[in-house]
C-alpha cells in the first residue's frame, strides 16, 4: 500500500500566503488609482495652475503673454467675488476661457475659490496693498487729448516706434480693461510701472509722478482709440478684466 504524503499545515498557510500575493501583482491589473490632490492644498493649487494657467500667465505666474498673477498688488485689489467670476466665466472679448459650467472638465465654485485662497498664500505677501485707482475699467470715456500727452510724458520712452503699443493688430487682442489692468499695475516682471511710478522720460530721466484715476482713464481711451479694428477673441459670458 502506496503511503500518502500531505503537506504539514503550516507550510500549506505559506503556499496559500504566497499565492494571495502573487494575485496583486498579475499581468493587467491596473496599479492602484492616487486620488489627485484637491485645489485646498499646496499640491493642488502647483497642479491646477500648472494644467490650466501656466501656458498663459507663465510657469511662475510671471513673464507670459498674459497678465502676470505673480503679483500682490493685483491679488489685493481684485475682490474675490470678481476673481471667481473670471475663473468660472471667462473674459467677455478676451480669449480667457472659464473652467466652471456643467462642463465633464468644470470646476465647482468651492473649489475654484480655493484655487484663489491658494493663489494669494502662495503670491500675495501680507504687506501687499491695494492699488489707489481703481481696477475696474468704468463705461465713461476719457480725455482722449490728455491720454496722448500723459502717453508722450510717461510711456514713449519704453513704448516707442519698434515697440508700439498702439499697433492696431495688437489692439485686436486686447480689451480695454486689459489695457487698465496692465497702467494701473504694471508688469514688475518686465519692469514697466505701474500707476504709482515713477516713470521714464523721452531723455531717460526718472519722473517721479503718480497716475490718478482721470490719468487712467485718459490713457486708456487715447490707446483705444487706435483700435481700428474689432477685438478677435469671441465673447465669453463673465466679468472683464
Amino acid at each position: 500500500m502506496m503511503r500518502k504524503h500531505s503537506l504539514p499545515k503550516s507550510l500549506s498557510v505559506v503556499c496559500l500566503l504566497v499565492l494571495g500575493a502573487g494575485c496583486e501583482q498579475l499581468p493587467g491589473k491596473p496599479a492602484p488609482r492616487v486620488p489627485a490632490p484637491t485645489l485646498d492644498t499646496a499640491a493642488g493649487f502647483t497642479a491646477f495652475y500648472a494644467d490650466r494657467c501656466a501656458g498663459c500667465h507663465g510657469v511662475d505666474g510671471t513673464h507670459g503673454p498674459a497678465r502676470p498673477l505673480r503679483d500682490g498688488a493685483y491679488l489685493a485689489s481684485i475682490p474675490e467675488v470678481s476673481l471667481l467670476a473670471i475663473l468660472r466665466d471667462g473674459e467677455s472679448g478676451t480669449r480667457m476661457p472659464g473652467f466652471g459650467g456643467a462642463a465633464i472638465t468644470g470646476v465647482s465654485d468651492d473649489a475654484l475659490r480655493a484655487f484663489i485662497a491658494g493663489m494669494k498664500t502662495a503670491w500675495m505677501p501680507k504687506t501687499a496693498e491695494p492699488s489707489a485707482v481703481p481696477w475696474l475699467q468704468a463705461s465713461i470715456t476719457g480725455d482722449v487729448a490728455l491720454g496722448e500727452k500723459l502717453f508722450a510724458d510717461h510711456c514713449a520712452s519704453c513704448h516707442t516706434n519698434t515697440s508700439n503699443i498702439q499697433d492696431p493688430f495688437y489692439l485686436r487682442l486686447v480689451s480695454d480693461q486689459h489695457l487698465r489692468t496692465s497702467i494701473v499695475f504694471g508688469r514688475s516682471d518686465l519692469g514697466m510701472p505701474g500707476a504709482a511710478g515713477p516713470f521714464q522720460a523721452s531723455d531717460g530721466a526718472k519722473v517721479n509722478a503718480v497716475l490718478s484715476a482721470n490719468d487712467v482713464d485718459a490713457l486708456v481711451a487715447f490707446l483705444a482709440k487706435h483700435r481700428t479694428l474689432p477685438l478677435v477673441a469671441a465673447k465669453t459670458k463673465g466679468t472683464s478684466r
